[in-house]
């Protein structure tokens, strides 16, 4: 859209997330730039929102000189009973249920460069229902144009592949950064139905339970409570000999080898 008072909107779990940009209803006329609508904001900056092919939304500020704004406010319209939460110091901010039942998404930690590809600090604040990205700019070491992005995702993994284990299947499995930063015990069932669901797509022909069963799954749970020991894949054998995930913890998930497979 040209019109800069209108919203982005994502699509998440089948919710539909509304984000009003910068200089929203302020800025000048749009423009297309490589095929992608980029909105000068007429103070220095101008923000171009990036749909990318994994569903994710890259939301690029590019600030063109040393009187840009230091400050970028991207105000979200959250669903009901949902609240921006944050992560580990310096890492990004989740769109959680209030009561942590369920992720839409999660903004990456937060990413800024310069013109000599130099990092400026950067970090994100929380106000309220708005996401705020702070761009300590102002300063006379770095080159412009400087760009920065929230990047928005909701997936927890990368595409999860299967091989054998005696004799029945092995779910290896890779965790985003949102997938480690995400890893509270009351998302464990979003992480679980993410990877079931990638699995059902990358593997139509084989029935439910050739690709998962409550061994996987409590190992997965265990797996999430050893990070970041358990890092970087997950192999959860559907073969082992079934314990609950808090009995598998002193063996490291592998009962009864007692090392992470990886």
């Amino acid at each position: 859209t040209e019109d800069t008072s209108d919203p982005v909107r994502y699509a998440a779990n089948d919710q539909i997330l509304e984000i009003t940009l910068p200089a929203s209803g302020a800025a000048g006329t749009a423009t297309v730039v490589d095929g992608f609508v980029s909105y000068d904001n007429l103070d220095g900056s101008s923000t171009v929102p990036v749909p990318k092919q994994d569903g994710s939304l890259q939301i690029a500020t590019v600030v063109e000189g040393p009187s840009a704004p230091t400050t970028y406010e991207y105000a979200l319209g959250l669903p009901d009973g949902y609240e921006l939460s944050a992560g580990e110091e310096g890492g990004g901010i989740a769109i959680a249920a209030i009561d942590k039942s369920n992720l839409l998404g999660v903004f990456a930690a937060p990413w800024a460069v310069d013109a000599d590809g130099r990092a400026v600090p950067t970090h994100y604040e929380i106000r309220g229902t708005s996401l705020v990205q702070v761009l300590e700019h102002d300063s006379d070491v770095y080159s412009y144009p400087i760009v920065a992005d929230p990047w928005l995702g909701n997936e927890l993994y990368y595409t999860p592949y299967l091989t054998s284990w005696n004799g029945a299947f092995k779910v290896n499995v890779t965790p985003r950064q949102a997938g480690k930063d995400w890893a509270g015990i009351a998302t464990w069932w979003a992480h679980a139905d993410e990877i079931k669901n990638k699995l059902a797509a990358s593997y139509p022909s084989r029935p439910a339970s050739q690709r998962w069963n409550d061994n996987v799954q409590e190992q997965l749970y265990c797996h999430i409570a050893g990070l970041p020991l358990s890092l970087p894949e997950y192999n959860l054998e559907a073969a082992r000999t079934f314990l609950y995930w808090e009995q598998q913890v002193a063996y490291k998930c592998n009962y009864p080898e007692g090392y992470f497979s990886n």
